[in-house]
C-alpha cells in the first residue's frame, strides 16, 4: 500500500492548520487503511475506488467504539454519530484531492462522491430558543457543580465558543469592567476578543466569587484556569460535552451539544436581525488584526450588537438581575 500520509501532514502543517484537525485528518486516513487491512485487500492509493470508498461508509454505520462517560465513570458501546461519519469521509477526501493534486495518484475515488449533504441533518437537529430554556431549567444551581455548569452552558450560548475555547480561558481572560472575554487559544492559533451579554456576565462573577474556590483543590490553589473538575484541575474538552449531554438528555433534548449550542447562538442572533458581519467577527471565521482594531470594533459596535440581538439579554435589567440572584439562593454563606 503507497502511504502518502506523512508528506500530507507536512502540507498540512505548512498551511497552518490547526494540530487538532491535523490530528483528526490523520486518525480518519488511518481508519480507512485499517478498513483495508483488515478485509486482507492489497490495494494502493491508485486502486482506492468508488467501491471501495462506499464498502467503507457502510463499514462506519455499524462501527461501534468504546465511549467513557466522564460524568458517570461507565464505559457504554456506541456508533459513530451523522457528524462523525460526515468529519471522517471529509478528512480522506481532502487526502485523495491532495494525492490527486500533486499527481501522486492518477485517479481521484472521490470524482464521483458527494459529500453535500451535510447540511440535511444540521438543519434537522436545530437547536430552539425553547430548547435553551428547557435546557437551563434542569440544572441544579444551588449546588456548586450545577452552578459551574450553567455559567458554562451560559457561556457557549451567550458568546459561541467552542469547547476547547471554554476549556482554556483563564480567570484572568474576562474583562469585567468591558464586559469582554479575550480568547487566547482560538482555531487556527488566532486571538479575538468577544463582548459578553449582562446574564453571562453575570453568572461568570457569581461563579469566580462564590463557587470556584470551592472546586479547586489544595494542592492547585495557584491553578488558573476558569473553570474547574472535580479533582481541582483544569476541565477538559470531553467533560464539557459530557455535561451539556447530561442536562440535554434531562431536558428531553437529546439533539443538543456544544457545537450545536454555536450554532444557535449564531443562528438565533441572525433571525433577530444581527448582521451576519458580527457574527463571524464573534465566531472567529474572519482573519483577526490587531489588539487595537480588536478593541474599536468590539467595545462598540460590536457589543451593541451582542446586547441588542442575543435572546438571553432581551429583557430589563431587573429581570435579569433577579435571575442571576434566583440562581444562587441555595448557596450557603
Amino acid at each position: 500500500m503507497l502511504d502518502y500520509v506523512t508528506e500530507f501532514i507536512t502540507h498540512l502543517q505548512s498551511i497552518g492548520l490547526a494540530r487538532g484537525t491535523i490530528k483528526y485528518r490523520k486518525y480518519a486516513i488511518n481508519f480507512l487503511y485499517s478498513f483495508i487491512k483488515k478485509g486482507k485487500i492489497s490495494i494502493d492509493d491508485n486502486e482506492c475506488t468508488f467501491t471501495t470508498m462506499e464498502n467503507f461508509y457502510t463499514y462506519l454505520l455499524s462501527y461501534k467504539y468504546i465511549h467513557k462517560n466522564y460524568i458517570t465513570r461507565e464505559y457504554i458501546k456506541k456508533t459513530l454519530s451523522r457528524e462523525t461519519l460526515s468529519k471522517i469521509m471529509y478528512a480522506i477526501r481532502s487526502y485523495y484531492y491532495f494525492l490527486h493534486d500533486k499527481q501522486l495518484i492518477y485517479k481521484n475515488p472521490f470524482d464521483k462522491i458527494n459529500l453535500s449533504t451535510k447540511s440535511e441533518w444540521s438543519i434537522k437537529s436545530e437547536v430552539k430558543e425553547s430548547d435553551i430554556e428547557k435546557l437551563i431549567s434542569v440544572i441544579d444551581c444551588g449546588m456548586y457543580r450545577g452552578f459551574r455548569d450553567r455559567t458554562i452552558i451560559e457561556l457557549l450560548y451567550g458568546t459561541g465558543l467552542r469547547r476547547n475555547e471554554i476549556t482554556r480561558l483563564d480567570v484572568h481572560d474576562i474583562d469585567f469592567k468591558q464586559s469582554i472575554i479575550h480568547v487566547r487559544y482560538g482555531k487556527g492559533k488566532k486571538q479575538r476578543l468577544i463582548p459578553i451579554g449582562e446574564v453571562a456576565i453575570g453568572f461568570v462573577k457569581e461563579y469566580i466569587s462564590e463557587v470556584r474556590r470551592h472546586l479547586i483543590s489544595i494542592e492547585n490553589l495557584q491553578e488558573p484556569a476558569l473553570f474547574i473538575s472535580i479533582r481541582g484541575t483544569r476541565l477538559v474538552c470531553d467533560v464539557i460535552g459530557c455535561i451539556v449531554q447530561k442536562y440535554a438528555r434531562l431536558a428531553g433534548c437529546p439533539h443538543i451539544t456544544t457545537h450545536k449550542l454555536r450554532h444557535a447562538f449564531a443562528l438565533h442572533m441572525i433571525r433577530r436581525g444581527c448582521d451576519i458581519r458580527y457574527i463571524q467577527e464573534i465566531l472567529g471565521h474572519a482573519d483577526l488584526e490587531t489588539t487595537t482594531i480588536y478593541t474599536q470594533i468590539y467595545n462598540s459596535d460590536l457589543k451593541e450588537k451582542i446586547v441588542k440581538h442575543h435572546p438571553g439579554e432581551n429583557r430589563n435589567y431587573m429581570e435579569k438581575l433577579n435571575r442571576i440572584k434566583d440562581a444562587c439562593n441555595g448557596f450557603a454563606k
